[in-house]
C-alpha cells in the first residue's frame, strides 16, 4: 500500500470565486452564481433553460480531485473513463461505447476545441489541467443550437484562472508517485489585466495488474501496466480597456504537452471477427503487452474585442487558431507468430501488406498512429440583455477551417525496421464550416413565464447542411419553486476517420449520414437560502448512430455505418443543504440506454450513480469532509459478446481535511480511496476484466496566498 502514498507540499495562492472558502458564501449565494454556457447570457440556475452545472476550483480542489472525471463526479449522469494512452473520455446520460464519447463540445474561454478526425477533445488534451482552470460549466444534453456539430451529447466550457486582484502563486508538490510544480500570477495596472500560469505534473509510475487468456493455450495469465504520466500546461491572458467605454481587448495563449506511458491498449474488440476463422481460446491477441503510450501537444491562441453600445447592445468579435499533434504507440510485442485456422492449417504472421496469407495479424512489432490537426476560425456575436419587449436576444455567425495536416499509420519490427507505413486516406483533408444562429428569451406575466427559443444553421463542405432548434419554457411557480419543459435537437457530422477509414482493417464510408438526437426534459427546482433541490426527468432518441461493424464480405475488416437507432431515459436528482456547520451536497441518477435496432442495452454505462459530499467545519479555521462515489449495474465493457455480467459495483470513499494557519496559509490533507477498495471500471475496447481504478493515495498540502 505504501507505493500509493504521496507526500505533497504545495504553495498555492489563487482565490477564484472571490471568497476564501465554501463557508464564506451562503448556499443561496453559491447557487446564484451565474451560468453562461446555456444561453450566452449570465443567467441563474433557476432561470436557464437547460440542464446545467457549474463547478469552481474549490469544488474539486478541497477534496483533492486531480482529473476532470473526478471533478465531474459532482454532476449527475456523467461517467468518466480512461482509454488508449491515458486519454480521459466522458459519457453523458448513457450510450457508453468507444464511439459514443464523440460529440461532446469543449470550449476554452469561448473558443471551440472540436477536432475533425475524432470529434473528441479528450484526445487533443488528454488530461485537462485543472490547476489552471477557474470554472467549468456544463450542459447535459444537446447544445447544438448554440455550439453546433460537436455539442451532441453535451457541452463543457472551461474558463482559465483570472484572480480578481494582483497576486502571485508558487506551487510545488513532492510525493512517492506524484510531483507537481507550478506558478500563477495576476497583474492589474489601470486598464490592463494580465493573468498567467504554468503547471507541471508527473504521476507514476505505478503498476496496474491485469489478467488475460492466452489465445492458443487457453491458460489464464497475468501481466502489468506500469503507468506513468507527465503533463505540462501554460497560459497567458491579457485584457485591456473597458467594455462600456472604448471596448475591451482580450488575448489568449495556451499550451499543453503530455507524455503518458503504459496505459490500456487495444484490448479484444477489434479481433472478434477472427474467432470465426481461427482456432482461438481468446481474442486477447496483445497478451502480455496490451499497452499504449501517448505523446500530444496542443497550442491555442485567440484575440477578441467586446464593446457595449447604446441600448445595451453588446458586440463581440473573436478570432482564434489552434493546432494539435497526437501520437499513439501500441506495444504489439505480444502478438502471436502463427495462428491455426478452424480447418487445422497453421498460418505464419504477415511480414508486409502484400503477403498472400489471409492472416490479418502481423509479427511482433510496434505500431504507431499519428494525427495532426489545425483549426482557424472567426465568430461574431451581437446581443441585448434588456429592452422594451422584455426579451434577451443574441445572434451570431462564424466560419472555421479545420485541416488534418498529417495522419500516418506504421508498423515496425522489434529492430525498428519499417514493415508497413502509409499516410491515412484523410491526410490533408479539410472541412470548411460556416454557421449562423439566433437565441432569445422572452418573459411573460411579470416574468412568471420565461420562453427560451433558438436555432442554429450549420453548413459543412463535406456533409449535409443542418438546422438545430431548441425551445424551453420556465415557469416561476413562486419565489422558491421552478418547473421547466425543455426540448433540444443536436447533430453530429461524420468525422474524417469515419468517412475515409484507417488502415486496411477499417474501411471508410463516404455515404455516411449525420447522426441526430432529440432530447426532452422536465425539470423541477426548489431553492431556499439553506436548502436547494433539482429533479430532472429526461428521454432522448438518437437516430442514424454511426457504429463500427464487421464487413462479412471482407475477412477481419470493419466499416463505419449508420445502423443504430437508440433510446435513453432517466432520472436525476441534486440536493444541497447547509445545517449549522455541516454542508451536504449530493447527486444521483438512474439511466437506461439501449440500442433499439438490436435490442441491446448500453451496458458499460452504470444504471445507478450517486455521489455524496459531507463537510463539517468544527472551528472558523478547521474542517473535514467525506466524499462517497457509487456506481452499480454495469458491465466491464460495452460489447455484449465479451461481457455478459452487468452487476458490477464501484464504491469509493475519499477523506479530506484542512486547517487555516492564517488568512493566507492553509494546511490540508486528502485521501483518495480511503478503504483501498477494488474499483472496477469498463474498458471500451474489451480488455479482459475491464480496468481498475487506483488504490489508496494520501496527499498532504500547504496553500499560501501572497
Amino acid at each position: 500500500m505504501y507505493r500509493h502514498i504521496a507526500l505533497i507540499c504545495s504553495l498555492c495562492a489563487c482565490e477564484l470565486i472571490h471568497a476564501d472558502d465554501l463557508f464564506d458564501l451562503s448556499l443561496e449565494e453559491l447557487q446564484s452564481i451565474k451560468i453562461e454556457v446555456a444561453s450566452l447570457f449570465e443567467d441563474s440556475a433557476l432561470d436557464v433553460a437547460s440542464s446545467t452545472a457549474v463547478l469552481h476550483r474549490k469544488d474539486w480542489q478541497q477534496r483533492g480531485a486531480s482529473t476532470l472525471g473526478q471533478a465531474l463526479e459532482a454532476v449527475p449522469s456523467v461517467a468518466a473513463n480512461t482509454t488508449w494512452g491515458g486519454s480521459e473520455v466522458l459519457a453523458i446520460r448513457g450510450y457508453a461505447t468507444e464511439l459514443s464519447v464523440r460529440g461532446i463540445a469543449y470550449t476554452m474561454n469561448g473558443i471551440p476545441l472540436g477536432s475533425y478526425t475524432y470529434a473528441n477533445t479528450g484526445y487533443s488534451i488528454p488530461r485537462m489541467p485543472l490547476p489552471l482552470i477557474q470554472q467549468v460549466e456544463m450542459i447535459r444534453g444537446p447544445g447544438s443550437a448554440i455550439y453546433g456539430n460537436d455539442a451532441f451529447h453535451g457541452v463543457l466550457s472551461f474558463e482559465l484562472a483570472n484572480a480578481p486582484i494582483s497576486q502571485s502563486t508558487g506551487y510545488t508538490q513532492l510525493g512517492v508517485n506524484n510531483q507537481q510544480l507550478g506558478f500563477l500570477n495576476s497583474f492589474f495596472n489601470g486598464q490592463w489585466q494580465v493573468h498567467s500560469g504554468i503547471a507541471y505534473e508527473q504521476d507514476g509510475p505505478y503498476n496496474q495488474a491485469y489478467d488475460y487468456t492466452d489465445p492458443n493455450s487457453g491458460d489464464s495469465l497475468s501481466s502489468e501496466r506500469e503507468q506513468s504520466l507527465k503533463n505540462i500546461s501554460a497560459y497567458l491572458t491579457a485584457d485591456y480597456g473597458n467594455i462600456s467605454e472604448q471596448g475591451k481587448w482580450s488575448s489568449l495563449l495556451f499550451y499543453n504537452e503530455l507524455n503518458a506511458d503504459g496505459f490500456t491498449g487495444i484490448g479484444r474488440q477489434f479481433f472478434l471477427p477472427l474467432a470465426a476463422a481461427f482456432d482461438l481460446d481468446s481474442t486477447s491477441l496483445s497478451t502480455f503487452t496490451d499497452i499504449t503510450d501517448t505523446d500530444s501537444q496542443f497550442l491555442l491562441t485567440g484575440l477578441s474585442h467586446e464593446i457595449l453600445l447604446d441600448n445595451q447592445i453588446q458586440i463581440k468579435n473573436q478570432v482564434y487558431f489552434w493546432q494539435s499533434e497526437h501520437l499513439w504507440t501500441f506495444d504489439n510485442r505480444g502478438y502471436p507468430d502463427t495462428l491455426t485456422t478452424l480447418t487445422n492449417v497453421t498460418l505464419p504472421c504477415k511480414t508486409n501488406e502484400n503477403s498472400l496469407s489471409p492472416n490479418p495479424l502481423y509479427c511482433q512489432h510496434i505500431r504507431t498512429q499519428q494525427d495532426d490537426e489545425q483549426r482557424i476560425g472567426y465568430q461574431v456575436q451581437v446581443k441585448q440583455k434588456e429592452n422594451a419587449f422584455n426579451t434577451q436576444w443574441v445572434i451570431g455567425a462564424g466560419y472555421d477551417e479545420i485541416k488534418i495536416t498529417d495522419s500516418r499509420f506504421e508498423r515496425r519490427d522489434l529492430n525498428g525496421n519499417l514493415m508497413i507505413g502509409y499516410d491515412n486516406a484523410f491526410k490533408n483533408d479539410e472541412r470548411f464550416l460556416s454557421h449562423v444562429f439566433a437565441q432569445a428569451r422572452t418573459g411573460f406575466n411579470d416574468n412568471t413565464w420565461l420562453l427560451s427559443y433558438g436555432i442554429r444553421w450549420d453548413s459543412y463542405s463535406d456533409a449535409d447542411e443542418h438546422a438545430s432548434p431548441r425551445i424551453g419554457l420556465v415557469h416561476k411557480i413562486n419565489d422558491n419553486w421552478r418547473q421547466k419543459w425543455l426540448y433540444g435537437h443536436a447533430y453530429r457530422a461524420p468525422t474524417a476517420l469515419e468517412l475515409k477509414g484507417s488502415s486496411s482493417s477499417v474501411l471508410g464510408n463516404t455515404d455516411l449520414k449525420p447522426e441526430i438526437i432529440d432530447t426532452y426534459e422536465y425539470v423541477i427546482m426548489y431553492h431556499q437560502p439553506n436548502f436547494q433541490l433539482e429533479g430532472v426527468v429526461f428521454a432522448s432518441e438518437w437516430q442514424d448512430a454511426i457504429a463500427l461493424v464487421p464487413v462479412p464480405e471482407v475477412s477481419s475488416t470493419n466499416q463505419y455505418q449508420n445502423i443504430k437507432n437508440n433510446h435513453a431515459q432517466g432520472l436525476e436528482l441534486t440536493v444541497s443543504t447547509l445545517i449549522h456547520d455541516w454542508f451536504v451536497k449530493g447527486n444521483a441518477s438512474y439511466v437506461e440506454s439501449e440500442n433499439k435496432s438490436d435490442n441491446i442495452d448500453y451496458q458499460a454505462f452504470p444504471k445507478i450513480m450517486f455521489s455524496l459530499n459531507s463537510e463539517y467545519q468544527w472551528s472558523p479555521s478547521s474542517r473535514f469532509g467525506l466524499w462517497y462515489r457509487h456506481m452499480q449495474d454495469y458491465a466491464l465493457g460495452d460489447d455484449t459478446q465479451l461481457f455478459t455480467d452487468t452487476d458490477e459495483t464501484y464504491q469509493r470513499v475519499d477523506l479530506y481535511a484542512s486547517h487555516k494557519l492564517s488568512s493566507d496559509t492553509t494546511l490540508g490533507a486528502n485521501v483518495y480511496n480511503l478503504l483501498d477498495s477494488s474499483l472496477p471500471i469498463p474498458s471500451y475496447y474489451g480488455s479482459e476484466g475491464g480496468l481498475e481504478d487506483r488504490g489508496r493515495e494520501i496527499n498532504l498540502y500547504l496553500e499560501q496566498r501572497f
